[in-house]
Formats: structure tokens, C-alpha cells, sequence
């Protein structure tokens, strides 16, 4: 039996990245912040950043292969991701949001560059698309 394909806990999302987004394009403060404190080896996300996460993880999104699954697909580094992730179907999205999330267990602030790159964004409105959540 195959879990239930229901991620819209981790689609309400949406709306947090889109903030952040056209707050960098305006050059506006962000009333939300993506981190709250930053030093070498560390750095405190926000508190929706952190639910964000933990959304994922505990929707079935995980792919616990996603290393075999990017090569799979042939994406090699984060430009690669980056690039496909406005066409990438349901496994290949998986393998994405997973590799983003892990990155920065290994690398302090990877989840600052996704952000800034739009890729979470990017991947939310993905998952909009795919599971027909957005209008």
C-alpha cells in the first residue's frame, strides 16, 4: 500500500517564499525573516523555515533514494536542479526538495542559498502544479 499523496500542509508555504521573494525584488525589509541569527558554523532559521522543513519530512515527501534518483534524471549539482526544477515530474521533485533539505545538514547555509535562488519557491510552485493544489 502506497501512502497518500497529500502535501498540501507543505503547499501552504507558498505564500511565506512568495513574501520573501518580492521582498528581495523590492528591496523591502522582509516582516518575516528566513533567518533569525547567523555565525560560522551556525545559524538559526526562522520559525516558519523550520516548519517548512518539518513539513516535508513528515509528509511522505522524503525520497530516500534521491541521490539515485538525481543521477537518474542527470542533475549533477544545484544549477542542474535549479534549471529543471520548473519541468521536474513527482519523483524528480521529490529527489529535489529532499537533496535541498539535506544539503544543509553538510553545508551551514545551503538553505539560505535556495532561498535566495527561489528554489523553494520554485519547487512549492511546482507541487502546486503537479498535486493541483494552485488555481
Amino acid at each position: 500500500m502506497y501512502p497518500i499523496e497529500d502535501y498540501e500542509q507543505v503547499y501552504s508555504f507558498l505564500p511565506y517564499f512568495e513574501e520573501l521573494s518580492n521582498n528581495r525584488k523590492n528591496s523591502t525589509k522582509n516582516t518575516k525573516p528566513f533567518f533569525i541569527q547567523q555565525e560560522m558554523m551556525y545559524i538559526e532559521y526562522s520559525e516558519e523555515m523550520e516548519q517548512f522543513a518539518k513539513s516535508i519530512y513528515s509528509s511522505n515527501l522524503i525520497d530516500r533514494d534521491y541521490a539515485e534518483t538525481l543521477n537518474e534524471y542527470g542533475i549533477s549539482d544545484d544549477r542542474d536542479m535549479e534549471t529543471n526544477l520548473d519541468r521536474a515530474d513527482k519523483k524528480l521533485l521529490r529527489a529535489m526538495l529532499t537533496q535541498m533539505l539535506r544539503t544543509e545538514r553538510f553545508v551551514s547555509g545551503a538553505w539560505i542559498c535556495y532561498e535566495e535562488k527561489g528554489m523553494f519557491l520554485k519547487a512549492l510552485r511546482r507541487l502546486g502544479i503537479l498535486y493541483r493544489y494552485s488555481s
